[in-house]
C-alpha cells in the first residue's frame, strides 16, 4: 500500500461491486425458500437520517455488516463504505473486489514498516526485528538505545543485513533520517486516507468502522483510529449492535445458512451537540504520531461509543467482564 494506490482510488456514490454482491450473493440467502434468513433491525429510522455518517459496530464475524447493507441497499437506495486493514490489499484480485465495494483501505504505521522491512528482507520481519523498527521510529531521540547492538541480537542474519541497510546505521544520521522518512511517509498517507472519508461523506456514503479492530464474540475495547477520523472530518457517528450473524455466515461463504439476526441501531453523536465534550483541542492528522498526543480525548470518545455498542447486543454479544 502506497500513496500512488491510494490516490488511483474512486469511491462511487452507488459502487457497482456492492449492489452486485448485496443483490446478488448475499441476496440469495435471504430468498431462498429452504433455510430462510429473517433480520429485524430496530431504530432503523436513526439510520434514515441524512446521508453520509459514521457506523460504528461490533464485528462477530467476516459479513458482519452485510446483511445492514443489504437491506439498506435494497430497500433503501443507500450506499456505504467501509474501513479494510491495508494488509487485505497485498492480493491483487483482492484488492481489485475491494474497489468494487468501495471500501476505504486504512494503512498503520505497523503495516508501513513491516512492507519497508519486507521489500529490502523480501520476508516478514520477527517481532524482534519489527521492535527495533518501531522503536527507532517513534523515539524521539535514540541515545539511550544501543541500535547496533539489538541489531546483532538478532539470531537471524537475514534481518540483520535487512535493518543495516533499512537504517544505514554506518551513517550516524541514518536511523534518524530513516525515522522522519518513515514518518512524512505515513502522515501523507493517512492525509489521503482522511480525503478519502471526507470524499465518502461528500458522496453521502455512510462509513462502516469496527473500532475493536478484529473479529470477536463479545464486545471489547476500541481502538481509536474512529474517534480520530470522526472528530477530523466533523461528521456524526451512529452506534449499532449486531446479534446472531456470526450464525448466519459462520464460514467463507456470503450466502447465510439461515436463521435469525437482530441488529439494534443507537441514537446518532452530532457534532457540537454529542460530540462537544470530545472536540475540544488542536487540529491534528489522524493516526500520526503528533495525534497520538491526544490520546486520553480519542480513547475516552471510543469507550463512549463501545459503551453504547455493548447496549445495543444482545448479553451473549456483550462484554465477559
Amino acid at each position: 500500500m502506497d500513496l500512488h494506490r491510494l490516490l488511483r482510488l474512486k469511491l462511487s456514490a452507488r459502487p457497482m461491486g456492492q449492489i452486485l454482491f448485496a443483490r446478488g450473493l448475499v441476496g440469495l440467502g435471504f430468498k431462498k425458500p429452504w433455510g430462510p434468513t429473517h433480520l429485524e433491525i430496530e431504530g432503523l429510522e436513526r439510520l434514515l437520517t441524512p446521508h453520509g455518517n459514521y457506523i460504528v459496530m461490533n464485528h462477530t464475524d467476516r459479513y458482519t455488516c452485510w446483511p445492514l447493507q443489504h437491506h439498506l441497499l435494497v430497500h433503501h437506495d443507500r450506499y456505504t463504505s467501509a474501513w479494510v486493514k491495508a494488509k487485505y490489499y497485498k492480493n491483487p484480485m483482492v484488492a481489485w473486489l475491494l474497489d468494487r465495494f468501495n471500501n476505504i483501505p486504512v494503512p498503520s504505521r505497523g503495516h508501513l514498516l513491516t512492507q519497508n522491512f519486507s521489500e529490502v528482507a523480501k520476508k516478514e520481519p520477527s517481532r524482534a526485528a519489527y521492535e527495533i523498527l518501531k522503536r527507532v521510529t517513534e523515539s524521539t531521540s535514540l541515545q539511550d538505545f544501543d541500535l547496533a547492538a539489538a541489531i546483532h541480537a538478532l539470531p537471524d542474519e537475514q534481518e540483520q543485513a535487512a535493518l543495516k541497510q533499512i537504517l544505514r546505521i554506518s551513517d550516524p544520521n541514518g536511523p534518524a533520517r530513516y525515522a522522519e522518512a518513515a514518518r512524512q511517509e505515513f502522515d501523507g498517507l493517512m492525509k489521503e486516507v482522511v480525503r478519502l472519508n471526507q470524499e465518502a461523506l461528500r458522496l453521502g456514503l455512510d462509513i462502516i468502522v469496527f473500532p475493536e479492530g478484529t473479529r470477536r464474540k463479545r464486545v471489547s475495547k476500541g481502538f481509536t483510529g474512529a474517534a480520530q477520523m470522526i472528530l477530523a472530518t466533523g461528521a456524526s457517528v451512529i452506534p449499532v449492535g449486531a446479534s446472531g450473524v456470526d450464525r448466519l455466515f459462520p464460514g467463507a461463504s456470503p450466502i447465510s445458512r439461515g436463521g435469525s439476526a437482530k441488529v439494534r441501531v443507537g441514537y446518532a453523536l452530532r457534532p457540537g451537540i454529542e460530540l462537544k465534550p470530545f472536540e475540544e483541542g488542536p487540529a491534528f492528522t489522524p493516526f500520526t504520531l503528533d495525534a497520538k498526543k491526544q490520546e486520553p480525548r480519542f480513547q475516552a470518545l471510543t469507550d463512549h461509543l463501545m459503551d453504547q455498542v455493548n447496549e445495543l447486543v444482545d448479553p451473549e454479544y456483550q462484554r465477559a467482564d
